[in-house]
C-alpha cells in the first residue's frame, strides 16, 4: 500500500512540473487570458447591476437614483449617525408609501403592507440582524406578580432620588433642576434588574454599577456597526470582561443558592443545566441573552417615559388633564403609592402613553424583514425572493391619512367618545410593539411600568419646562431605539403640597360625578326591570302550581301573542316551566349587572369622598 502511494505522489509531481513548464513558456498567453477573464467578469457584473437597476423587479419603485446601484450611503442619509429614521421619513414624504433603499431593498409605510409583512406572511428577519446577532429568541417575560412585588420599592427609590436632585438645586420658588432622562433610565434598569434577574443595580441609589453604563455604550456602538458594518466588524470584539464576570456572577449566585424564581435568569440557568450538551447555552451566548433582556427591558421603556414627560411639557393643557386625573385618585388603604389595578382603566393617563408611543415609536427606522419566496404586497407590488423589506413605523405613525394632525400630541384620539377619537379611521395603524408572531413579548410589562412611574411621579411632583432643554429635545437619534441626541433632559420640579380650604372641581372630577350619576340612573332602571321580571316569575310559579292540580288531559287556554289556543294541562305545565326558567336566567343576568354597577359606584364614591369629604353628597335620599 505504501509503494502504491509513493508511485501516485511521484506521478502527480511529474504532472505538476509539466504544467509549470508549459505555462512558463506561454506566460504572455496566460496574462492575456487572465485579463480577458477579469474584464469579462467586470462587464458581466456591470450588465447585471444595470439590469437590476433599470429592468429588475424594483426598477419601478421610486427612490433616490443612487439606490439603483447601492444602499443608502450612511455619510449622506445617516449623518450624524442615528438620524437615518429622519432621512427615511423625508424620503417617504417625497416618494410615497414605498421607497427603494437599495438594489434589492425597499422601505414600506403603508399600514396594510406592514400588516401583511409582519402578520399575514410573517416574513423572517432581514440581514441587519446578522450584524447585531443575538443567540436565540427566548420567548419569556416576567409575570405580573413578580413585578408587583418589586414596584413599590423601585417607585419609592425613584421619588427619593428626585427629591435629592431637587434639594441640591432648589431656587427661590422651591423648584429644583432634575435630569429626568437619567432618572427614568435608572428606574427602568433597576426594575428590569429586580424582576428579570433578581439583582438590583442600585442605580437610583448611587448610579455606580458598571453594567448599565456598558449597556448604554453598546447601544451606541451598535448604531455605528449597522451604519458601517464593513469597517466596524474589524474592530468590534467580544463582550467586555466586566460583563462576562457579571453574568457569571449572577449565574453562580442563583445556581448555588438552591432557590428558584419565576424569571428570565432562572430560564437561562435551566438552559445551562440541560442534560443534552447540544442544548446548553455557552457563556458567550448567555452574555448576549442577558444583554438582550437588559436592553429590551430598560432602554425602550425609559426612553418612552422621557418622551411622555417632554410631550406633556410641550402641551400644558394636556399636562393639566393628567394632573386632574391623578389628583382625583386616592391611594389604596395603607399605601403611599399607586398600584396597577388602580391605573389600568384611567382613560387620560393611558391615552398619554399610547400617544407618546405613536409619536415616538421605539423602532424609529423600522423593522427589517426578507422575502422567502415570490410575494405580492397588498395586491400591488410583486417582489421576488430575497428582497429586504423595512417596515417603516415612524412614517406610518406620522401619516395624516391615518392620524389627522399626526405631528400634534393629542391623547384624546385614544379616548372613545372624544371628537379626535372619531376622526381616526383605523387605530390599527399602530406598530410600536411590532405585530404578528414577533410581537413584543414585554408589551404588558412595559405598559404597567409606564403607568406606575408616571402616575406616582405626577402624584408627588409639579413640573415646569426649561426652554433650552425643550429646544434641544427636538434633536433625536436612533441608537437601536429612539432617544434624545444628548442623552439627558432637565426640567424644574417641586414637591407638591397638600392644599387646604375649598377644593376645586376639576374636569376629571366632573367626569367622575357625571359617571356616578349615570350609574345611579342605570341602577334605578335595572332595579325596575328586576322587580317586573320577579313579579312575572312569581306569577308563573303560582300558575304552574295550579296546573299541577289539574287533570293532565284537561284543556287549558294558553295565550300565544294576542291569541289563545287550547292545549293539555301537561303541555301547559311544560311551557310555563320553560318560561319561568328563562325569566330566572334573565333575573340572574340583571343581578350580575347590578353588582358590577354597584362595585363601580362604590369605587367612585370612595375617590370623590376622599377629595371632597362632606362637601359632596352621593347618597340616595
Amino acid at each position: 500500500m505504501s509503494d502504491y502511494k509513493g508511485v501516485l505522489i511521484q506521478r502527480l509531481s511529474l504532472v505538476y512540473q509539466a504544467i509549470l513548464q508549459h505555462y512558463s513558456k506561454n506566460q504572455a498567453y496566460l496574462k492575456s487570458a487572465c485579463k480577458i477573464a477579469a474584464a469579462s467578469y467586470i462587464v458581466y457584473s456591470g450588465i447585471q447591476k444595470l439590469y437590476v437597476a433599470f429592468f429588475g423587479p424594483l426598477s419601478k419603485v421610486p427612490g433616490p437614483f443612487i439606490t439603483k446601484f447601492m444602499g443608502l450611503p450612511s455619510p449622506i442619509y445617516d449623518m450624524p449617525t442615528g438620524t437615518l429614521f429622519a432621512s427615511l421619513k423625508r424620503l417617504h414624504d417625497i416618494h410615497g408609501a414605498v421607497v427603494r433603499t437599495g438594489p434589492n431593498s425597499i422601505s414600506i409605510a403603508d399600514k396594510n403592507m406592514i400588516k401583511q409583512v409582519l402578520m399575514r406572511d410573517d416574513l423572517p428577519k432581514g440581514p441587519i440582524y446578522a450584524t447585531l446577532r443575538r443567540s436565540g429568541e427566548t420567548l419569556l417575560s416576567t409575570d405580573d406578580r413578580q413585578f408587583h412585588k418589586k414596584q413599590a420599592g423601585i417607585s419609592r427609590s425613584m421619588l427619593d432620588q428626585v427629591q435629592k436632585s431637587i434639594a441640591s438645586t432648589i431656587d427661590e420658588e422651591g423648584y429644583g433642576i432634575v435630569d429626568l432622562w437619567k432618572i427614568m433610565s435608572y428606574t427602568a434598569l433597576d426594575i428590569i434588574g429586580e424582576t428579570a434577574f433578581g439583582e438590583t443595580f442600585y442605580m437610583l441609589e448611587d448610579g455606580t454599577h458598571p453594567i448599565p453604563r456598558l449597556v448604554m455604550l453598546r447601544m451606541k456602538i451598535a448604531a455605528y456597526v449597522t451604519a458601517y458594518p464593513s469597517i466596524f466588524k474589524l474592530f468590534v470584539k467580544g463582550p467586555n470582561p466586566k460583563i462576562i464576570n457579571f453574568v457569571k456572577g449572577i449565574y453562580e449566585k442563583r445556581k448555588n443558592s438552591g432557590t428558584r424564581r419565576d424569571d428570565i435568569l432562572q430560564a437561562l440557568v435551566d438552559t445551562q443545566d440541560n442534560p443534552n450538551p447540544e442544548n446548553r447555552m455557552n457563556t458567550k451566548n448567555l452574555v448576549r441573552e442577558v444583554f438582550l433582556y437588559l436592553t429590551a427591558g430598560s432602554d425602550t421603556t425609559s426612553n418612552s417615559l422621557g418622551f411622555a414627560l417632554i410631550e406633556l411639557l410641550r402641551n400644558s393643557d394636556k399636562l393639566k388633564k393628567v394632573y386632574e386625573e391623578i389628583d382625583s385618585l386616592s391611594f389604596m388603604e395603607g399605601a403611599d403609592l399607586f398600584y396597577n389595578e388602580q391605573l389600568k382603566s384611567l382613560p387620560y393617563l393611558n391615552a398619554v402613553i399610547q400617544e407618546t408611543l405613536r409619536i415616538h415609536p421605539v423602532p424609529g427606522v423600522g423593522l427589517q424583514r426578507r422575502t422567502e419566496k415570490d410575494t405580492l404586497l397588498n395586491g400591488q407590488l410583486a417582489l421576488p425572493k430575497d428582497i429586504v423589506v423595512t417596515c417603516n413605523m415612524y412614517h406610518a405613525h406620522h401619516n395624516d391619512e391615518y392620524w389627522p394632525n399626526s405631528s400634534k400630541f393629542i391623547p384624546e384620539r385614544w379616548i372613545p367618545g372624544e371628537e379626535d377619537y372619531n376622526q381616526v379611521l383605523d387605530h390599527d395603524a399602530f406598530f410600536t410593539f411590532s405585530a404578528g408572531s414577533r410581537n413584543c413579548i414585554g408589551k404588558n410589562f412595559a405598559l404597567q411600568e409606564m403607568r406606575l412611574v408616571l402616575a406616582n411621579f405626577f402624584k408627588y411632583y409639579d413640573i415646569k419646562p426649561i426652554q433650552k432643554e425643550m429646544d434641544e429635545a427636538k434633536n433625536l437619534r436612533q441608537y437601536i431605539t429612539l432617544t434624545v441626541a444628548k442623552g439627558s433632559f432637565f426640567a424644574k420640579l417641586n414637591e407638591k403640597e397638600e392644599s387646604g380650604g375649598d377644593v376645586e372641581v376639576s374636569w376629571v372630577d366632573q367626569q367622575r360625578i357625571n359617571e356616578f350619576s349615570q350609574y345611579n340612573a342605570k341602577i334605578d332602571d335595572l332595579e325596575e326591570q328586576y322587580k317586573k321580571l320577579k313579579e312575572e316569575k312569581e306569577y308563573l310559579d303560582d300558575v304552574s302550581m295550579e296546573l299541577e292540580l289539574a287533570d293532565e288531559d284537561e284543556a287549558v287556554r294558553y295565550k300565544i301573542g294576542d291569541a289563545f289556543v287550547h292545549i293539555s294541562a301537561s303541555e301547559a305545565v311544560e311551557k310555563v316551566e320553560k318560561d319561568s326558567e328563562k325569566l330566572g336566567l334573565a333575573l340572574e343576568d340583571i343581578k350580575q349587572q347590578m353588582d358590577t354597577v354597584q362595585e363601580k359606584m362604590e369605587q367612585l364614591k370612595k375617590d370623590l369622598y376622599t377629595k371632597f369629604g362632606s362637601a359632596i353628597n352621593l347618597e340616595k335620599e
